[in-house]
């Protein structure tokens, strides 16, 4: 049961959730010159056409403040523009200046190969490391669903295993585990069709947890209602 669901989830994942994330990123990517001056890194320094300091706009948290300058290349004078708040990053001649909170991390240029950022360049990185991604991506998903979804089933089958024995009822944890494997296979098909539509991750999640919820508690009501008939 577990194998069937690990197959669905994948099949939805390559031919529906992977390829929205991937028109996702696409979209994100293409926006990249609204945002950011073109970025030249070549032998381990960084330039820019704009007029510098080039501060970043758009920035939804006032807190946080990003600059390029690849006019410095010291930390001092990277670090005048972080002073006056706890978030930022400055982008100079040869390093990238990070702080959060009272945490400053530089991290050289030195070995980041020569290129070119803009949004094109960008969107042809996404499409060229697609084949790379999908077969290690695949692979990394298959495992983590299998362990994700046998995390699940031992978790969630504390409902069927305590709500039959708060009725008195009789019920071994092995019993719990095959009863809440087999009700694993309603939410994984409802999210099989949600992959397709454009409904959010997050919605889809919450979802997938709320009908396996549902499910289980309806079948433990019914299981429990048989054992009393039963007895």
């Amino acid at each position: 049961m577990i194998a069937i669901c690990v197959g669905v989830e994948l099949f939805a994942s390559v031919f529906a959730v992977i390829p929205r994330l991937e028109r996702h990123m696409i979209q994100m990517a293409g926006k990249y010159d609204a945002y950011f001056p073109e970025i030249t890194i070549q032998d381990g320094h960084a330039s820019i056409k704009e007029k510098q300091p080039y501060f970043i706009e758009n920035v939804r948290d006032s807190r946080l403040v990003l600059v390029i300058d690849t006019t410095v290349s010291s930390y001092e004078d990277a670090s005048r523009y972080l002073k006056n708040n706890p978030y930022g990053a400055v982008l100079t001649r040869s390093a990238i200046v990070n702080k959060e909170l009272d945490q400053i991390e530089v991290v050289s240029l030195k070995r980041v190969p020569d290129m070119v950022i803009n949004s094109d360049n960008i969107v042809k990185a996404i499409e060229r490391l697609r084949p790379i991604v999908m077969t290690w991506g695949l692979a990394v998903l298959a495992l983590c669903f299998v362990v994700t979804k046998l995390l699940q089933i031992l978790t969630l089958a504390a409902i069927p295993f305590l709500g039959v024995r708060l009725f008195r009822g009789s019920i071994t944890f092995e019993e719990a585990f095959r009863l809440t494997g087999v009700c694993m296979v309603a939410p994984v098909g409802i999210n099989f069709f949600l992959g397709f539509s454009e409904i959010g991750m997050l919605n889809m999640l919450i979802m997938y947890y709320a009908v396996f919820v549902t499910t289980l508690i309806i079948v433990t009501r019914d299981y429990v209602r048989e054992i009393q008939q039963i007895g």
